[in-house]
């Protein structure tokens, strides 16, 4: 109409596009045909442009129209909203007013007929959620227009709105505009960190009353903050100290009580004075069969603590279930003994075949790796989470954790387990699309 350069972001069912130069909505679908003009109407200062993007709820969205809307009574509000376009999302809307932003998506899945039959009640219930009528149905009608819409918006064109409060800063607002009825469900966000991830400059941010006294409005506050999510930062921190004082540990404090070597039976004296890792007993013999000779038994102040063969294990201890495999050269326990002295007794059951060699160790202080590497994991799992963002959105983010936890697993139980993964990954895909439209709104 004008001439001017229009851009366009939205996706296939966008179906008019509003030209901020001249105000002229124009149809998509027939040549750019002008439907109607938005002329020398009030535009209202709002802190967001068309075009920016910007992440809400883990997704990136693109704002590509803008609807400024009106009560019809006394007195007179006014607000904005933002039409989003998500390339794997479909489209949503950010809505601002005087510094108070929220999330909202149509939901189709709301029962509206159920909610007519009622004849629209003071209360009603969705997704396990209560929602309490906030105030009497009013009217609004559009005052100004910009950008791409999936529908056509003309000036004057009035809605009429029915507000319901949910816990949580959630709500649900029904729409009726003529015959065509439609449900919202909405989220309030923090401004601040929409106004990051959006970028918006800081000579436009506008932060509501409540965000002003709870200190939000204060950018060096946030920016002085360690990270943007200091939980798992101390996550981090946290296993980062654990993993090296395991490594330290592993590597360094391991002390040797008893080294025996010999082919007689012997009892070996050794004391234990520290409580906070395990004691490591290993039986290495020069064969199977001389192994399969050996009774192992240890005892504490005459107390048997656990007495073991080739057929079986005699303990107190609820931890050791098990005795030596048959074929095997040696033996290793791992049992957490009390401070105080202990006998640890070898006794050869048969006589043994020539060139036999036995060998008993004991080491106090002891950290299994087994301990370190399941924390080795937890680190890696925490740290990838917890930079998720830089991994992408949607099925790409949802694809490289499956094959995480494919690889992890993998390398824990075996090839094997990857066929269960595989199992598991097509049964849970229709859970996982449900959890994702409660989340974000169905756009079918």
């Amino acid at each position: 109409n004008c001439g001017a350069p229009l851009e366009i972001r939205g996706g296939g069912r966008i179906t008019t596009v509003t030209c901020k130069y001249c105000g002229s909505v124009l149809d998509m679908a027939n040549n750019y045909k002008v439907l109607t003009q938005f002329r020398d109407k009030y535009r209202p200062p709002v802190p967001f442009t068309l075009g920016m993007q910007g992440k809400v709820k883990g997704v990136e969205w693109t704002i590509i129209g803008w609807v400024a809307y009106k009560t019809t009574t006394f007195p007179l509000e006014r607000w904005s909203e933002f039409f989003l376009y998500s390339p794997l999302y479909g489209y949503a809307w950010l809505i601002y007013e005087n510094g108070k932003i929220s999330f909202s998506r149509r939901v189709r899945n709301f029962p509206l007929r159920e909610w007519e039959d009622k004849e629209r009640p003071k209360t009603v219930f969705y997704n396990r959620g209560h929602y309490i009528a906030a105030e009497d149905p009013y009217s609004i009608e559009i005052d100004c227009v910009e950008g791409e819409l999936s529908w056509i918006a003309k000036a004057y064109d009035k809605i009429r709105c029915w507000d319901y409060n949910g816990a949580g800063g959630k709500s649900v607002t029904i729409e009726q505009s003529g015959s065509e009825i439609e449900a919202y469900l909405n989220e309030k966000l923090d401004a601040l960190e929409v106004y990051n991830n959006f970028k918006v400059p800081n000579e436009k941010r506008v932060f509501s009353d409540d965000e002003k006294h709870t200190g939000k409005k204060n950018q060096k506050n946030r920016e002085n903050t360690k990270s943007d999510d200091p939980v798992f930062v101390k996550w981090l921190f946290g296993l980062i100290l654990i993993l090296a004082v395991m490594v330290v540990v592993s590597f360094t404090l391991p002390v040797t009580l008893v080294d025996y070597k010999g082919t007689k039976n012997t009892t070996q004296v050794f004391t234990v004075d520290s409580e906070a890792f395990l004691t490591q007993i290993d039986l290495t013999t020069s064969s199977p069969a001389v192994l399969d000779r050996c009774i192992l038994t240890l005892k504490k102040q005459n107390e048997k603590i656990f007495d073991l063969d080739e057929f079986d294990i005699r303990s107190s201890d609820k931890n050791l279930k098990y005795t030596w495999k048959h074929g095997s050269n040696g033996v290793t326990i791992y049992i957490k003994l009390k401070k105080g002295i202990y006998d640890l007794s070898l006794k050869i059951k048969d006589k043994l075949p020539a060139n036999s060699s036995i060998r008993l160790i004991v080491k106090e202080r002891y950290a299994r790796l087994v301990y370190i590497i399941p924390l080795l994991i937890l680190f890696i799992v925490v740290l990838l989470y917890s930079i998720r963002g830089k991994f992408g959105n949607g099925n790409g983010t949802e694809l490289f954790w499956w094959i995480l936890a494919s690889i992890v697993l993998a390398g824990i139980f075996g090839p094997a387990i990857l066929v269960f993964i595989i199992v598991i990954y097509f049964i849970s895909r229709p859970f996982m699309r449900q959890y994702r439209d409660r989340k974000y709104g169905s756009d079918e």
